[in-house]
């Protein structure tokens, strides 16, 4: 049979845990179907009276949760403007904070309403933006 120290096990599931975490680059996935399938492991924990299966019930878990964890990490909020990111916008709103201005730059907070890119421009609420602006402001 199978034994395994605490810290052998503490030691393969983070092994488990990173693993996932590198497949989980590999596919995008953030939907309720990875919280389900991770809920019906950990609850086969529970009826399963064999510690072997226990402890590879237990490590596919923690892959799973990796693949999850990059998943979870990479959704963006609605009004998050890192796709405008490298292209000429247009901010319409005010800007909320004071200016902080630094040697040769200035970092503005804005409030802003819409964001124009190429004649399209999009609404967005309640956002605050930090612009570092460089140069001169006109």
């Amino acid at each position: 049979m199978l034994y395994m120290k605490k810290s052998q096990i503490f030691f393969i599931s983070n092994i488990v845990f990173i693993i996932g975490i590198a497949f989980g680059g590999m596919f995008h996935t953030n939907s309720l179907y990875w919280y389900i399938f991770i809920l019906f492991f950990i609850t086969l924990i529970f009826f399963i009276p064999a510690r072997r299966m226990k402890l590879i019930i237990l490590f596919l878990v923690l892959f799973f949760v990796g693949i999850w964890r990059v998943g979870y990490s990479q959704i963006l909020p609605k009004d998050d403007i890192s796709k405008f990111h490298g292209m000429k916008a247009e901010i319409i709103g005010w800007v909320c904070e004071d200016p902080d201005e630094r040697v040769g730059s200035m970092k503005l907070t804005i409030c802003a309403d819409e964001i124009g890119v190429g004649g399209k421009k999009e609404k967005v609420s309640g956002c605050y933006h930090t612009v570092k602006c460089i140069g001169k402001m006109k």
